[in-house]
């Protein structure tokens, strides 16, 4: 049997980890070993893993100084055995028949070099209510479900991320010598390592089948701030995203990139401005306002200021009354 080695990094994140890690337990896929890369953690997750860890010996513990999310994974693909490359995060969970299904796919078809399923995402208040979308709860698929390699596969990933890095399986043969997660794109390296691997040529496959989702936690924090913040890790990635798309043989899909950089933006201009008229001051941060100067075109510029400064008046006005 081929085994599949499941990376874990984890920060702080020691009460979700036994959920986490049962889950792996209960895969009706048994040869795996399950690689947790402590992130420099100040919690219980040393102690948590080594209870784990003495009680199934495919559990293994390696500690790293805090260096972050990105580099955790990539000390755990250093470290991998398998065969195949499963990447959980601490508070997420696997449907019992993932592996299984997903190795099988693999043996039966030798071409494919990331095999990749559905999501569901539920929180802690409602751990058994799942949803499609970890931002609006809508009840409708959002994966494109696609498959292929090349040119299609890679408009794609120029538009947005296809997938959620914890429903695929990725043949660790596949990865480019030294490929590895950009420690500088927090929060939003997992689109950048997945489109890489487009550029790279890997061949993508879509298949949903029961009992094979990943299940994603999404924490009840501020909705808005949230969100703020992965517009901007977004528009810093589609600029390296415009670099590679440049040096590839798939320059004329700039023009797509540029587009989603420009909706991205509009968007993050849209939700700032709405978050400054219900009271959030950050907004009129002398240095939020430069980053939004510099991240913009004249034209988007003079759509933002404008309105920025309008909200302010706005504020100010209700604090009046």
């Amino acid at each position: 049997m081929n085994l599949v080695s499941i990376i874990i990094p984890a920060y702080n994140y020691g009460r979700y980890l036994t959920d986490a890690i049962q889950a792996i337990q209960s895969q009706t896929y048994a040869n795996w070993e399950c690689l947790v890369i402590d992130d420099g953690s100040t919690d219980d997750t040393a102690t948590i893993v080594a209870r784990l860890e003495n009680a199934d010996r495919r559990v293994r513990y390696i500690f790293q100084d805090n260096s972050g999310q990105a580099a955790a994974r990539n000390l755990g693909l250093k470290n991998a055995n398998g065969t195949f490359i499963q990447f959980l995060d601490a508070d997420d969970l696997l449907e019992p028949y993932k592996l299984e299904t997903q190795v099988r796919l693999f043996i039966d078809n030798p071409q494919l070099d990331i095999v990749y399923g559905s999501v569901r995402y539920f929180t802690n208040e409602s751990p058994h209510i799942n949803f499609y979308n970890r931002w609006d709860k809508a009840s409708m698929e959002w994966m494109p479900m696609l498959s292929g390699e090349g040119s299609e596969i890679v408009e794609a990933f120029a538009r947005y991320n296809i997938l959620e890095l914890g429903s695929a399986l990725f043949r660790k043969q596949a990865l480019p010598a030294q490929f590895s997660f950009d420690s500088l794109l927090v929060g939003v390296e997992d689109y950048d390592f997945c489109f890489r691997l487009a550029i790279a040529g890997c061949h993508f496959y879509y298949h949903d089948a029961p009992g094979t989702k990943c299940l994603m936690r999404h924490h009840s924090e501020s909705y808005s701030k949230s969100r703020l913040i992965m517009y901007r890790k977004e528009l810093l990635l589609r600029r390296k995203i415009s670099t590679i798309l440049s040096e590839s043989p798939y320059k004329d899909l700039n023009l797509v990139n540029l587009h989603a950089y420009n909706e991205r933006l509009k968007k993050l201009q849209d939700l700032s401005i709405d978050m400054l008229r219900k009271g959030d001051k950050m907004q009129l941060d002398p240095a939020t306002l430069k980053w939004h100067f510099s991240v913009a075109d004249w034209g988007q510029r003079c759509y933002y200021f404008p309105r920025i400064i309008k909200a302010a008046i706005y504020n100010m006005r209700n604090k009046r009354h």
